[in-house]
């Protein structure tokens, strides 16, 4: 999968787990409400219970007291008309007032109105002989919209004083109950018919439906809420309901099930909104980004394949800031070294071409020089000085093989890391003094002199006295190689602090000063100073001696250095440590 999947994948995985998490607090929070809104339900049904029982209680006392003296110990009226209409008088909310005897007929009668039907009052007798209560039931033969309530109290003779109450009474009780959308308070018999119901939606109540569903859920208990559709208008609603004490009927108020699920899934579709705004946005940015990043990668990408198929100019563009342009910046080094390193590659295969070549050329003239001398040697027709004359050169051929071969093994030794040296004290004041006894010969053919100074009781140095002899008769050899006839080498020795330092000055033509600074290379040739204008070609020798010279000081703990002389020639400075702590071997 690429960095733009792999960003997409992140993301949606991200948002996937916002989303849960986010679902799972809206759900959290939703209980709580829930919980809070069944609670307030509970209390507003149990408020509304209470209410209704003092309702009733204040008309049930009344009528108490009527019942106690509505009938004579022997059963006679003692009630008259009079005094009836007195306390219907009494009473503004009263619609009639009548007295029953225990077989169902009317004694006493006074009314504003329409008496009950005769099936209420055939039902409040029966009801007070029974349960020897106040009884309340309604009546909506009058006024479909607005029951009245009828309300019997058992007398002492088996009888009952029924009151017919106007159903204002009750309204104006539950008025202060708010009714939201779809929400419904309502007062229930014991057998689910209803005495009373305000909606916030007006709807016909017949007495042929009965709420028996509602008061078998509320059961044996005090109170409950339950979740259920009205039998009345078909709504799914939440219901608080509360038994009353004193009557027994039941109090309900219930508000639409919507109310209590709207707000969640409100709550849910705008999350899902948001966190699909927030996606879709997510997703944009990560594609714009993914498209940044592999635009550039693209690029490197490029570059690097064009690097790799041989244009060593390709570079990766440097336009991108951060990571990925510090990515092109390393691209553009490392392409960089490689083409330097090519180029020093290359330039050591030349050298190395160069090396076999000059080597074959130093090998095959002093060998044919050291024939050519064996063959006049052979004749016989020489003097002594003439024949000693040829022996000294061809010994002096012989040494430059000698140290051609030695440079060239050393070269081997060195680029396996082999070139060790057994370490001991060696008096650099002997072998210079040593050296320059053999370089004059050599030095006398061109007619050059030795200036020697070498300090008194110099010091000896940590190092291996053949491997000193080498680089010194390489020093010297050189020195008379681009000395003038007649010219003049200096050698001194002296003490500098803890080195001794030894330099050897030729009056000669000089290094090149581009040249200075890569003597001590391998294969490098420098040219003279009187021949800038020369390919390096024209310096001579194989490259190798400076070279090994230096690796074999830098062994002992030393330095070289080459360095341009007032006359116009070349000094070779050595420095060489009195004391080394260490030894190799």
């Amino acid at each position: 999968m690429g960095i733009r999947g792999r960003l997409v994948l992140l993301i949606v995985g991200v948002m996937t787990a916002s989303l849960v998490f986010g679902l799972m607090n809206l759900y959290r929070v939703w209980q709580l409400n829930h919980e809070r809104l069944t609670d307030s339900l509970r209390k507003r049904a149990e408020f509304g219970a209470i209410a209704f029982d003092q309702w009733v209680n204040s008309q049930k006392e009344p009528l108490a007291m009527l019942a106690e003296v509505a009938n004579a110990p022997d059963g006679s009226l003692r009630l008259e008309g009079s005094n009836l209409q007195a306390v219907l008088d009494a009473h503004p909310q009263w619609q009639s007032i009548e007295i029953v005897s225990g077989s169902g007929s009317s004694l006493v009668t006074r009314s504003k109105g329409e008496l009950p039907p005769e099936s209420v009052l055939d039902s409040i007798l029966k009801n007070a002989k029974e349960k020897k209560t106040t009884i309340v039931a309604s009546d909506r033969t009058v006024n479909a919209s607005e029951p009245i309530f009828t309300v019997g109290a058992p007398t002492p003779s088996g009888g009952a004083i029924v009151v017919q109450i106007d159903g204002q009474a009750v309204k104006e009780l539950f008025d202060e109950v708010e009714l939201a959308e779809e929400s419904v308070v309502a007062v229930m018999s014991q057998d689910g018919q209803i005495l009373y119901r305000r909606s916030s939606k007006d709807v016909t109540v017949t007495s042929e439906v009965l709420g028996t569903a509602l008061i078998e859920a509320l059961g044996n208990d005090r109170n409950s809420v339950i979740e259920t559709e009205s039998p009345f208008d078909g709504v799914n609603r939440v219901y608080g309901i509360a038994r009353t004490e004193i009557s027994g009927n039941v109090v309900i108020i219930g508000t639409a099930s919507d109310r209590f699920y709207d707000p969640l899934w409100q709550q849910v579709y705008g999350q899902l909104r948001i966190n699909a705004f927030i996606l879709l946005a997510a997703i944009g940015v990560a594609l714009l980004v993914s498209y940044s990043i592999l635009r550039s990668l693209r690029s490197l990408k490029t570059a690097t394949y064009m690097f790799a198929v041989g244009n060593r100019e390709a570079r990766a563009p440097q336009t991108d800031a951060g990571e990925l342009g510090e990515l092109g910046k390393a691209f553009n080094w490392m392409a960089g070294q490689i083409n330097e390193r090519e180029e020093q590659l290359r330039e050591l295969d030349r050298l190395k071409s160069e090396f076999v070549s000059n080597v074959s050329h130093e090998l095959k003239t002093p060998l044919t020089t050291i024939k050519t001398l064996v063959h006049v040697l052979d004749n016989g027709k020489l003097d002594d000085r003439e024949r000693k004359k040829h022996l000294d050169i061809i010994a002096a051929e012989c040494d430059r093989q000698i140290a051609l071969v030695s440079n060239v093994l050393d070269l081997s030794q060195i680029e396996s890391g082999k070139l060790k040296f057994e370490i001991s004290d060696a008096d650099v004041t002997r072998l210079l003094t040593e050296l320059v006894a053999e370089q004059k010969t050599a030095a006398g053919l061109k007619g050059i002199s030795f200036d020697v100074k070498l300090g008194d009781k110099m010091p000896t140095v940590k190092s291996n006295l053949d491997a000193l002899r080498r680089v010194f008769r390489e020093l010297t050899d050189n020195a008379i190689k681009y000395t003038p006839d007649g010219g003049t080498i200096n050698v001194s020795a002296f003490e500098s602090g803890n080195d001794v330092v030894v330099a050897i000055e030729d009056n000669g033509c000089g290094i090149h000063s581009d040249d200075l600074a890569f003597v001590f290379d391998k294969f490098f040739r420098a040219r003279p100073n009187e021949s800038a204008g020369d390919d390096v070609n024209s310096a001579g020798g194989a490259g190798l001696g400076l070279f090994v010279s230096k690796t074999i000081i830098e062994e002992f703990g030393g330095s070289i250095v080459a360095s341009p002389s007032d006359s116009g020639g070349t000094i070779m400075t050595v420095r060489l440590p009195r004391e080394r702590l260490e030894s190799n071997g």
